[in-house]
């Protein structure tokens, strides 16, 4: 179980970063660099971003990845 807070930058073509702590890796919070990449954007609607970890976040190499569906409210 990991619990995540941060940032993320506004988009620069379809790239961002994000600034994140999250908990349950190395240390009682590990802060992590995550490039995000927009996959797809439905018209006027939600849009897929792929995100991941560029670092091994555990010792025996795990590190992360994930689909995100995001949409304005």
């Amino acid at each position: 179980m990991a619990y995540y807070v941060g940032y993320t930058s506004d988009e620069w073509s379809r790239f961002r970063v994000s600034a994140v702590g999250v908990t349950g890796y190395f240390a009682p919070v590990t802060f992590v660099i995550i490039p995000s990449f927009r996959v797809y954007s439905f018209d006027n609607g939600p849009s897929v971003y792929l995100s991941g970890s560029p670092v091994k976040l555990t010792e025996d190499g795990q590190s992360v990845m994930h689909v995100t569906v995001e949409w304005k409210l």
